[in-house]
């Protein structure tokens, strides 16, 4: 009877393992749209959404490689409220410069479900600046310049310390993204400064760009100008030119006096980087004397060279007779001229004005003002036609015009000749 009965509930027990339900040994369905999200170099957010209803909570796994063979490590994810809720957890185990890879499982007693797809997440900082240099503007000022490399920064962080190890550094400025240079005006003279920076974002700094170093200098007198020169114009204008030699002046004093010991002299104040002026003040038959320094907060430079300068006025010769001859046989025309009273012993002669009645044959329209050297000072060209129209003479502003004695011309006057002269 016992017998009959065993077998009886083996048979039973057989009936109900055929008859069972085939969702009671379901596992739960995968989780679905895994999202990551970099926060910063050290923590990365993950979501996903739940597609089962009978989980009892999940697993999130990290490695290092898409086979999930390297570094795995697994997260343990409580259940979600229900099937279409989404699920978000903080992963604090990432690095920056490196890569990431993450996918889900949904766990319940019958076992895990199939994976959800994997994401690849790159904890990326931005690039590192490069190309740093440093340049010391004055004793208080040093000019920053660097290669913007990064294209996610939100801004830039400038560091600068007394040593090179920044064991003690000093976070100079924030600066925008995009920025390439920058000016610093806290530091102090005769120190030397190490400068570097770094790129800035959401996700992490940068590396430092390179390490320059940059002394700013005591403060000194400017350089002297030097090469002073003048040139007289006209009788109430003299023009004076130098070589600006400082990089730290404020401005230039001009002195003018009227002796080469300059115990009577006239302050003229010019502005930094200045190399020429114009004096307007001066008169016919001064003599001048002129001389130049530059300055700044500490002192004045050494001067420079002195030029003496004369002024001279115009003069008025006396008409030149009128020189004819017979028509050439080629038709041509000469313009000659009378020099001026020269000197003995090459010295140099006055200032010559040549007018209009100083001029036979020739029709000149304004007066042809020469300097003691024979040179044409009037700023532009002075075009000379004789009087039937037939000859003409532009003289062009510097040209020298001097007499057969080698001095500055004092008339002149148009001749016929026989063959044109040549050109000297």
């Amino acid at each position: 009877m016992k017998r009959k009965i065993a077998l009886w509930v083996t048979f039973l027990l057989i009936l109900q393992s055929l008859f069972l339900p085939l969702n009671v040994l379901a596992v739960p369905a995968a989780p679905g749209r895994l999202t990551a999200v970099v926060i910063n170099a050290r923590q990365a957010n993950l979501s996903w959404v739940d597609n089962s209803a009978d989980e009892t909570d999940f697993r999130l796994e990290r490695a290092d490689d898409a086979g999930f063979t390297a570094g795995l490590r697994n997260i343990k994810v409580k259940a979600s409220p229900g099937v279409g809720s989404t699920v978000t957890v903080s992963d604090g185990g990432v690095a920056a410069e490196r890569t990431f890879f993450y996918r889900v499982f949904a766990l319940n007693r019958d076992g895990d479900s199939p994976p959800s797809p994997t994401v690849r997440v790159t904890v990326a900082v931005p690039a590192a600046p490069s190309g740093l240099t440093a340049v010391a503007d004055g004793p208080t000022q040093v000019t920053l310049r660097w290669v913007d490399n990064a294209t996610d920064e939100t801004s830039y962080d400038v560091d600068r310390s007394l040593t090179a190890d920044f064991a003690v550094r000093i976070s100079v400025e924030f600066l925008p993204p995009n920025t390439t240079t920058f000016v610093d005006t806290t530091v102090q003279q005769g120190t030397t400064y190490f400068y570097r920076v770094q790129a800035v974002s959401g996700v992490g700094d940068s590396p430092v760009s390179n390490v320059v170093s940059v002394t700013t200098p005591v403060p000194g007198v400017p350089a002297a100008p030097t090469g002073l020169s003048a040139r007289v114009i006209s009788v109430n204008r003299v023009d004076l030119t130098w070589v600006d030699n400082a990089v730290d002046e404020t401005g230039y004093h001009l002195e003018r006096a009227p002796d080469a010991t300059f115990t009577a002299l006239t302050h003229i104040a010019l502005p930094a980087n200045s190399s020429s002026f114009s004096d307007t003040t001066v008169s016919a038959n001064q003599t001048v004397f002129y001389r130049i320094h530059a300055l700044n907060s500490v002192g004045e430079s050494p001067l420079s060279n002195i030029v003496q300068v004369l002024v001279t006025p115009p003069a008025s010769p006396a008409p030149a007779p009128v020189t004819t001859a017979p028509p050439p046989a080629t038709g041509g025309a000469a313009v000659t001229g009378g020099g001026g009273g020269g000197a003995a012993g090459g010295a140099s002669v006055a200032a010559v004005s040549i007018t209009p009645q100083a001029v036979s044959g020739l029709t000149l329209p304004l007066t042809l003002s020469l300097d003691p050297t024979g040179t044409v000072l009037n700023a532009s060209a002075v075009k000379l036609e004789s009087n039937d129209g037939k000859v003409s003479l532009t003289i062009a502003s510097g040209t020298r015009m001097l007499g057969a004695n080698g001095s500055a011309l004092a008339s002149l006057s148009l001749s016929s000749v026989s063959t044109p002269p040549s050109a000297p």
